[in-house]
């Protein structure tokens, strides 16, 4: 009986040591100045700025400022907007960058009178794009936009040199031009035979194993090869 009795009080002890430290884990974080906030969760992720702001006032206001959001955004965000082929957008006023965030994301916006003659990400770096049909990859190979570019980059959203540049192209596929201006690359083809199962297609970085980021996609189009 005694036993049982001093395991009890031990796992209080134990429960309430933990909520102590989580408490003092949270004060410190308030404690902070905002301006430090603020530069912390510019450093995570759009979703990880809405979550961290249930956490006190100071933590919300921190990461609803324009420095954080802006981090989110393009860094060359405005000579993009000003390129928008919605003549009526540029009568639009945001009240913060949260704000012009939340609204692109949800309204999706053509440049360049929807016609380019090329895309970011894809100029330098090969890239892998895969099918997959349930759970199996059905379909994968690697594809690059303009190998041999050695001028300028197309267009400025280049923001860094690249770490390499590609050597052996015999074995990327090439994009063909669309009448749109649109480069379009085949990822691969695939059968469904009884219709049930859910198809998915990614983009990957070759080099870092990681989804592929920084450049337009227009669309996916699935063809029927015959019939």
């Amino acid at each position: 009986m005694e036993k049982e009795i001093y395991d009890t009080r031990k796992e209080e002890q134990k429960q309430k040591s933990g909520k102590e430290q989580e408490g003092a884990a949270a004060v410190l974080l308030d404690e902070l100045p905002e301006g430090c906030i603020g530069k912390i969760v510019s450093l995570t992720t759009p979703a990880d700025a809405c979550r961290v702001s249930c956490v006190s006032t100071t933590v919300r206001s921190a990461a609803a400022s324009d420095y954080v959001w802006y981090n989110f955004l393009p860094i060359d965000y405005q000579a993009i907007l000003s390129r928008s082929a919605d003549p009526d957008f540029s009568s639009l006023s945001f009240s913060s960058k949260k704000q012009l965030f939340s609204y692109l994301s949800d309204n999706p916006i053509l440049i360049d009178e929807g016609k380019k003659d090329g895309a970011y990400g894809f100029d330098y770096h090969p890239t892998e794009v895969s099918l997959v049909l349930g759970d199996d990859e059905i379909c994968s190979k690697s594809v690059v936009l303009n190998p041999m570019n050695e001028g300028m980059p197309r267009h400025f959203w280049h923001w860094d040199e690249p770490d390499y540049i590609v050597t052996n192209y015999s074995t990327l596929s090439r994009p063909k031009e669309r009448a749109d201006g649109w480069l379009e690359i085949e990822i691969g083809d695939f059968f469904n035979r009884y219709g049930d199962d859910e198809m998915e297609m990614k983009v990957m970085e070759v080099k870092a194993g990681a989804p592929k980021s920084g450049f337009i996609l227009q669309g996916i189009e699935i063809r029927p090869k015959a019939g």
